[in-house]
């Protein structure tokens, strides 16, 4: 296993050198609830690279923009929710996220966050999270006789917000909203290249704060070399975005919450800092497996903030 904190050697490794790169490592857990059939998760095989063809011709920027009137009305009521019930934040973004998802595939809308689909959502998504945070299962894939543990004897068997309290920049996007979107109606996604500052602290909670700290692990299937370094086949990469948003040599005070260092920079980061490989996209993966959902997430991030 290697851990990549550098954003140069990632790309390097992870994009350009995919054909080799691409894998997942193997999984057991994942396995066994899934049957192999995850796509974010399957190796890099034929039936992967069919699937991912499928869903990627299914999520274009051109398809993804016919769901934009599912997303917009979807968000109308997030808004309406956060007024009445501002208490349950989050879950009016969990409702918001798979509503979107079953309207798209389904036709079936969630419209209340304590309906139960909603709940059985929340439910899965928590169920999964734990299956596959590192650390919270043995290592089965290390060691596969763990496989053959009695499940008497291995509970782990059976169970196969960000709140950001900064006032002045709070106010210093509602004067921007304001100024752009006025008084008489709520903001469209046509407003959003005329609000950088809103744009800033999106780019600043993905810097500070990134969904997976450390991305989902790719799997050499051949021997690579980056630099100096021999990377052998059979190797698993993480790429920990954490430690590239608080790097001390790219960024002033990496650890303060502070939008205006995207106002200065294209990417946030101090005078003379190597900008190589950075993205403001990274959060979404590298190479043959950036994520092919890229369109819909992004709109749904404008559309909310």
């Amino acid at each position: 296993m290697i851990i990549v904190s550098d954003p140069r050697i990632a790309g390097d490794l992870l994009e350009h050198r995919g054909a080799t790169t691409a894998s997942r490592p193997p999984f057991h857990i994942a396995d066994v609830v899934t049957g192999g059939k995850t796509m974010v998760l399957m190796q890099n095989t034929p039936t992967w690279r069919r699937v991912r063809r499928l869903a990627h011709n299914l999520l274009t920027r051109e398809q993804c923009a016919k769901h934009l009137p599912i997303q917009v009305a979807e968000a109308t009521q997030v808004m309406h929710d956060f007024l009445n019930d501002p208490e349950h934040f989050s879950s009016h973004i969990g409702r918001y996220t798979n509503s979107v998802i079953t309207s798209i595939i389904a036709g079936i809308r969630s419209p209340r966050r304590d309906g139960k689909d909603v709940m059985d959502f929340f439910n899965s998504v928590d169920k999964w999270a734990h299956l596959t945070e590192t650390g919270t299962q043995p290592p089965v894939d290390v060691f596969p006789i763990l496989k053959y543990v009695p499940e008497r004897w291995a509970a782990w068997k059976t169970s196969a917000r960000e709140v950001i309290n900064e006032p002045e920049v709070q106010e210093k996007a509602w004067r921007e909203i304001d100024r752009v979107v006025g008084e008489d109606r709520t903001p469209v996604l046509e407003d959003w290249e005329s609000l950088p500052y809103v744009q800033a602290i999106v780019k600043e909670v993905f810097r500070l704060r990134p969904p997976l700290p450390l991305a989902v692990p790719h799997y050499t299937t051949a021997d690579e070399r980056v630099d100096d370094y021999l990377i052998p086949k059979d190797t698993m990469i993480l790429v920990n975005l954490w430690a590239i948003g608080q790097d001390p040599e790219a960024f002033d005070s990496p650890e303060a919450f502070n939008p205006d260092r995207f106002l200065t920079s294209e990417f946030g980061t101090k005078p003379g800092a190597d900008d190589s490989g950075r993205r403001h996209d990274l959060h979404f993966g590298y190479g043959r497996r950036f994520c092919v959902g890229l369109h819909l997430a992004n709109d749904s991030i404008v559309i909310i903030s």
